[in-house]
């Protein structure tokens, strides 16, 4: 586990799908909503009030991420068959054992949202919700960037993107190991193919 390492933190709110992570260790995300997939080492789990008397309220679960495949949502739920969304396509995140998170990160304003991307250093860090976006000096780059477009002008058959990741370098400075962080990119090239 390193200070740089991606979490990305997921909403439960159906028993259903609490069932399906403790029983399977399968977290299911819609395609529409991380269309670009996930490139993240953990997965942390915020559960609603409706799904854990306990833990409501609170990531109290995290992660390592195992894998990932694009399935259909009635291949991962076969009772909802005849949801209306049965057909669709929904990340399907494999993870490994669930780890406590403590102490759990609280969620006091009762903050709404459908995912968080952090760092491991605020996530371990963390007290509640607000402290995994914080831009402490000494907390790795949260957020991915993108490579301006104009940089690939000429290659218009190459879609890529630049993610920030940062990268622990121990230095010796004045007799003294010194670690910093650097960030490096990692590109990702894909390329579109017109018929």
């Amino acid at each position: 586990m390193f200070p740089e390492d991606r979490v990305l933190v997921g909403v439960i709110n159906r028993r259903a799908d609490w069932n399906l992570l403790c029983q399977e260790r399968i977290y299911r995300i819609p395609l529409v909503q991380q269309p670009n997939g996930i490139d993240v080492e953990y997965m942390a789990f915020y559960l609603s009030k409706n799904v854990h008397a306990v833990y409501g309220g609170t990531i109290s679960f995290y992660a390592r991420r195992l894998g990932v495949e694009l399935k259909a949502r009635c291949e991962m739920l076969p009772f909802e068959s005849h949801h209306p969304r049965a057909h669709h396509r929904y990340l399907c995140v494999q993870v490994d054992e669930l780890r406590a998170k403590t102490p759990p990160i609280l969620n006091r304003t009762a903050r709404a949202f459908a995912f968080i991307h952090t760092t491991w250093d605020r996530f371990v860090e963390a007290q509640e919700l607000k402290d995994l976006f914080r831009h402490d000096e000494h907390f790795c780059e949260r957020i991915p960037n993108e490579a301006p477009s104009s940089c690939f002008s000429n290659h218009s058959h190459l879609n890529v993107q630049r993610f920030a990741r940062p990268s622990r370098i121990r230095q010796m400075r004045d007799g003294e190991w010194v670690t910093s962080f650097q960030t490096m990119f990692d590109e990702r090239i894909e390329q579109r193919w017109e018929l």
